[in-house]
């Protein structure tokens, strides 16, 4: 049977189908390509599904891949451009293992940098700032404006004779990241090649046509340390199943039978909940956000923005859920939770908690059986397991996803 193949972007790299049953006799040679840090994501197929071996969710040296490739070549969550509300203000952030600072200049635009001076390598800025006129490196003092330009160079030619440049000496700048902004959500491409922000979320803007984004406010933040893998958080994120069994009080305000699986557009996977009725911090006693026709009113859209972001709508929130890898067996979650204006007056303050406290009881219930996949990859006997025809194509396409990072001529395609 012939392999379904496509290319991805720019990469040199190939996908299946394995809903056609492909044998492993059948599984194609495909050449190397010349990206140097892709990760060795090893893909098997057995029952129909497409795994990772275990050791993609074990070891150090995959996780430090995924940085230099995976991270490097998507959109990644670097902050909320609430933060830096005035010019001069700047945010220090790491993604994947890459240093990095957002500011806001002098004509108000969103900046970011690697926060790395140019002439020796030491970190910039290490905690949020306000009100700054420059960026001023603590290690030999270079300066530098707030749209990255150098400003100067202390002795650098000698004592006391700063900042002398010669014309075979340019002047160097801070190293400029590509950023874009969606709602209150700063997103950053450290190597510059995705594609643009806005035609990555077009499927879940167009999903919520005539969402006022400007008339929401950010309500809080909540942070949780995951004792899994980063790819183990957003695959339970995707699995719709195990809702019945971790989470019953999310069964009953939006059944299963209520729910498909998800459907992937692009690098966008999309799922609906419908609500049967509204409760306690799904709901209830909040004003509604603005500007959703009546039949999104009625539902929970759940949205994965690949390779580790996440947004869920709620008629009375909206929330962004991105997982910061910190080893190969630990993440941090971040839910950042939105309300309409009117939600933020004292008379709704109760209202806004039981959905903070509805969003914390229901991510401490994931952690134990997150813990319990972890463990699991450790046994040289699980193979990736089955996944359901039914409930489970989102997370074959998400780990499909994975594998078009892989550097295929470097590690073969491994079959049980």
């Amino acid at each position: 049977m012939k392999p379904n193949v496509r290319r991805s972007r720019a990469r040199a790299t190939y996908r299946w189908n394995p809903s056609k049953g492909i044998a492993p006799a059948t599984l194609p040679t495909i050449r190397k390509t010349k990206r140097p840090y892709a990760p060795l994501l090893t893909i098997c197929c057995r029952h129909n599904a497409v795994m990772l071996p275990n050791n993609a969710y074990t070891d150090a040296d995959y996780l430090l891949r995924e940085a230099r490739s995976v991270f490097r070549a998507t959109w990644q969550f670097a902050g909320r451009a609430s933060r830096l509300s005035q010019p001069g203000d700047a945010l220090p952030t790491t993604i994947g293992r890459t240093p990095v600072l957002l500011v806001r200049d002098t004509d108000n635009r969103i900046r970011a940098f690697a926060n790395v001076c140019p002439h020796r390598g030491a970190r910039l800025l290490g905690e949020p700032c306000s009100g700054l006129s420059g960026i001023i490196c603590p290690y030999h003092a270079w300066s530098f404006r707030l749209d990255g330009t150098l400003r100067g160079r202390p002795h650098f030619h000698g004592a006391d004779a700063h900042d002398r440049v010669d014309d075979d000496d340019p002047r160097p700048r801070l190293w400029s990241i590509r950023a874009e902004v969606w709602f209150d959500w700063i997103f950053v491409n450290l190597d510059g090649n995705a594609p643009a922000l806005h035609d990555v979320v077009a499927p879940l803007t167009q999903r919520l046509d005539g969402y006022d984004f400007e008339r929401c406010a950010y309500g809080g933040e909540l942070k949780f340390d995951v004792p899994a893998n980063w790819k183990l958080a957003h695959e339970n994120y995707l699995d719709v199943l195990h809702k019945f069994k971790i989470h019953p009080e999310l069964e009953r305000a939006a059944p299963l039978r209520t729910n498909s699986s998800f459907d992937w557009v692009g690098d966008v996977a999309l799922v609906d909940h419908a609500l049967q009725e509204p409760t306690e911090g799904r709901g209830a006693s909040l004003p509604s956000l603005p500007g959703v026709s009546a039949r999104v009113q009625q539902l929970g859209i759940a949205a994965h923005i690949f390779p580790n972001a996440n947004f869920m709508y709620w008629r009375d929130q909206i929330v962004l859920f991105v997982c910061e890898p910190l080893a190969p067996d630990r993440t941090r979650e971040h839910f950042l939770v939105y309300f309409a204006e009117e939600a933020m007056g004292a008379a709704h303050a109760d209202a806004r908690q039981a959905v903070m406290d509805t969003w914390d009881h229901l991510n401490r219930q994931d952690l134990e059986p997150l813990r319990w996949m972890q463990q699991g990859r450790y046994a040289d006997e699980f193979d990736g397991g089955s996944l359901s025809p039914h409930w489970d194509p989102q997370i074959r396409e998400y780990l499909h996803k994975l594998g078009e990072f892989c550097d295929p001529g470097t590690v073969p395609l491994a079959t049980p």
